[in-house]
């Protein structure tokens, strides 16, 4: 075929396929078998509009203690508080012995407790919210807490003067507030129920159900599917009570739902609608329907069903921690996911290299403690502590304080060392999110799995940020997340020290600076041409004043400057806005001295009349780091079940600031072929037409929106960026079709996109394919 006839006689007609949407992942059905706009697998991946997107980001939000960005080390459990007093939403949290109160920008305060109460990951059940009271529950072996004023804090609960109820709120580790009861489990199989709107009175007997009374079934959680029903979550059965109101003696129950599953995570439960959903403890997520009859039908096809291959890497022993929770039409269940545990920083420094024939020496390890190594290339040979030896990715606990890596397939030395060596804080935690999009297809579909570094589940939150309600999560990392939010995730870095010198106005004649002991720089009245000097001319901006430190006729803090270069020892100088970045070299924090006075290291103004500003940072720091993504595509037959010839892909993208790869799979034994690798686009280069004059970053001309660029992503210049009156968008996403030869034979294909920085929705895929070889396939 040519573009100027169509098939001849003797042409070979291509066969075609594709998909023009995607709808959700199913991991159950093998390639082939997969409909129109449904996927492998995918990660870190959302479903709208018909493409595959990158998830939004995790951000850290800065609520915490002390000074908002101090975490808690130790955290139990979480809650949203109405308080009754102030009308605010409070997030309310137990953690390192105590509980906290914060809220969107505003820095966490203890809640008073009782004399001598303090709590602990034994003592911290769980939070329930009777209307403007909020209980603690603190197990089997502590008395409930309530509190109806954060000021005044948690109390001993005392029975009120009048009410039906004779007996105490009793000791529990599970409540649920409904028709105005809590509802509280009790011993193994027993549910005890207040009076109405009296949490403090319980009617011995009367007022307790019993469910299934006598067997081995331990009751797990109480949730309700609709206003009059619950619906009592055992171990290995389910069971319902209807026709609740405000006289118990109308209720019907308990029945028997189903005793082919039951529950293994009593905070998995979620309710959508009609219907509830949870962890069940045959390692799925399973659910409950009400009908049009309202008659509760039990699902015997568990929704996991569709995700084998996630389901293969929830780690069983810890699937009790499962927390569930739905927003904004998705149901998010946090899982422990492979090994299920929390690490500590690396302890091979980022510099780290082998010297020749000598094992790398990694120090800081506690004897006793256990520690994950992690082989990160093939030069990272085995490790070696004591006399064992681990490779790949092992666990181990450290016999002293040190352990050695050995340098694999590679002669001499000044080859880094990629391997890790990280502790293991934590077991147990959910550092996966298997995502459910209920508005996918017609019934729902999931949207993959969510893993990021930050990515660990303690409680799921809700609350309004900025007058618009967001999903949060308290980590067990000690930080609050914001979910779904902006394009990067957030993470804490320990950063090497630096420190950024800026000209906030016109420094006065004689003002002098001077770095870690280097060139005492002063300021004059004009622009000098004389080592040791800085423009301070009145008719300056401050940009073009701080341009001085860094170029001032050929002498500033410029390593590349023809000559003058001031010196600033045991530092990294480069340039940023208007001023200039210090970086160290030695792991100290830089030091600064104003006018010959002391030397300082710490943030602030200073110079006479506050010239300069000094924005000094070491420690921990909050960072952003790229959301890797991932998405396998169905296996395209192209219409026919027979060995084919593929010879053309097309992927249709939409990007920003993407670095994306694309590889070709073939049915067989790891028949995958890398067709584009770290793909990037220009942000200044146009596609068309053809010898358009590259756009300038500053926008000077106002013409940031002209089409036909690569990219749009935005990166502020030195020199800053002029707005103009067309404006800057800093979200557009560019359109990209890559379209590739191949040369491929198989029963179907497959596309694998990966992403590795920005965004990518893969929006569109499309292949053709000719008859295969005329072989029977077999190799003898």
């Amino acid at each position: 075929m040519n573009r100027f006839r169509t098939y001849g006689e003797l042409d070979e007609t291509p066969k075609g396929d594709g998909d023009a949407f995607f709808i959700g992942v199913n991991e159950r059905l093998a390639p082939w078998q997969l409909a129109e706009g449904y996927v492998c697998s995918a990660k870190n991946k959302r479903f709208r509009k018909g493409r595959a997107e990158t998830r939004p980001g995790i951000q850290m939000c800065r609520w915490m203690k002390t000074d908002g960005v101090t975490p808690f080390t130790e955290v139990y459990g979480a809650a949203e508080f109405f308080d009754g007093t102030d009308e605010l939403r409070w997030l309310v949290v137990a953690a390192d012995g105590a509980i906290w109160k914060t809220r969107p920008n505003t820095v966490a305060t203890s809640v008073p407790l009782p004399a001598g109460v303090t709590i602990t990951a034994d003592t911290f059940a769980m939070f329930v919210q009777c209307d403007n009271t909020l209980i603690l529950l603190r197990g089997p072996d502590a008395d409930p807490l309530a509190c109806r004023d954060l000021d005044i804090g948690f109390e001993v609960i005392t029975q009120t003067t009048e009410g039906t109820g004779t007996d105490p709120i009793p000791r529990s580790s599970f409540g649920f507030y409904f028709a105005n009861r809590l509802m509280l489990i009790v011993d193994r199989d027993q549910v005890a129920v207040s009076d109405i709107r009296d949490y403090t009175r319980y009617v011995p007997i009367l007022n307790t159900f019993r469910i299934n009374q006598g067997d081995n079934d331990r009751l797990r959680a109480i949730a309700s599917i609709d206003e009059s029903t619950l619906i009592f979550l055992k171990d290995r059965s389910v069971w319902k009570v209807t026709g609740i109101g405000g006289d118990l003696s109308t209720a019907v129950g308990p029945l028997l739902v189903t005793e082919q599953y039951g529950c293994a995570a009593p905070f998995s439960v979620v309710r959508v609608g009609r219907q509830l959903f949870w962890w069940s403890d045959q390692n799925s997520m399973v659910s409950l329907q009400l009908t049009e009859l309202n008659e509760v039908q039990a699902q015997a096809k568990a929704l996991t069903d569709d995700m084998p291959v996630t389901l293969a890497r929830v780690n069983r022993q810890y699937i009790s921690n499962i927390r569930g929770t739905y927003f904004d039409g998705f149901i998010y269940m946090a899982v422990p996911v492979d090994e299920a545990v929390r690490l500590g920083d690396d302890l091979v420094p980022a510099a780290a290299t082998y010297a020749p024939g000598v094992p790398y020496t990694v120090t800081g390890l506690t004897a006793g403690v256990r520690y994950i190594y992690t082989q990160e290339s093939a030069t990272d040979g085995v490790l070696t502590n004591a006399s064992s030896t681990y490779e790949g990715s092992t666990e181990f606990e450290a016999v002293g304080t040190s352990v050695t890596i050995a340098l694999s397939g590679v002669d001499g030395g000044a080859v880094p060392v990629t391997a890790t060596v990280r502790e293991v804080l934590e077991e147990g935690v959910c550092n996966g999110v298997i995502v459910f999009d209920t508005q996918a297809g017609e019934q729902g579909a999931w949207a993959g799995t969510d893993e990021a570094e930050p990515l660990l589940v303690n409680a799921w939150l809700t609350t309004p940020v900025l007058e618009q309600e967001a999903l949060l999560y308290l980590g067990e990392d000690g930080w609050l997340h914001r979910y779904n939010y902006d394009f990067e995730d957030e993470v804490v870095r320990a950063v090497v020290p630096y420190a950024d010198l800026v000209v906030l106005k016109v420094p006065s004649a004689g003002q002098a600076i001077q770095v870690n002991g280097g060139t005492v720089v002063l300021a004059a009245v004009a622009v000098l041409n004389g080592v040791g000097t800085f423009a301070a001319d009145g008719s300056l901006s401050a940009a073009q004043v701080g341009g001085n430190l860094w170029l001032n006729n050929g002498y500033g803090f410029d390593p590349a400057a023809s000559s003058g270069v001031w010196t600033a020892p045991d530092t990294t100088p480069t340039q940023v806005g208007s001023g200039v970045r210090f970086t160290s070299t030695d792991g100290t924090a830089p030091e600064f001295k104003f006018n010959g006075g002391s030397a300082v290291t710490a943030a602030g103004f200073y110079g006479t009349n506050d010239w300069a500003f000094l924005d000094a940072h070491e420690g921990n720091e909050i960072t952003c780091i790229d959301i890797e993504d991932e998405v396998v595509t169905r296996g395209y037959l192209c219409r026919e079940a027979d060995l084919k010839r593929y010879n053309r892909v097309k992927v249709g993208l939409r990007t920003w600031n993407p670095t994306y790869s694309l590889a070709t799979l073939t049915d067989g034994v790891a028949e995958e072929t890398a067709q584009l690798a770290d793909q990037t686009l220009s942000r200044t280069a146009y596609v068309r037409p053809a010898g358009q004059a590259a756009w300038d970053p500053v926008n000077e001309d106002d013409d940031f929106l002209t089409p036909y660029r690569g990219d749009y992503s935005v990166v502020l210049p030195a020199a800053g960026m002029v707005l103009g009156g067309d404006g800057v968008a800093l979200g557009l996403h560019q359109e990209v079709m890559e379209r590739l030869p191949v040369n491929q034979e198989g029963l179907y294909l497959q596309v694998r996109v990966t992403n590795t920085t920005g965004r990518c929705e893969l929006a569109m895929v499309g292949l053709e394919a000719g008859d295969g070889p005329y072989r029977d396939g077999r190799i003898i």
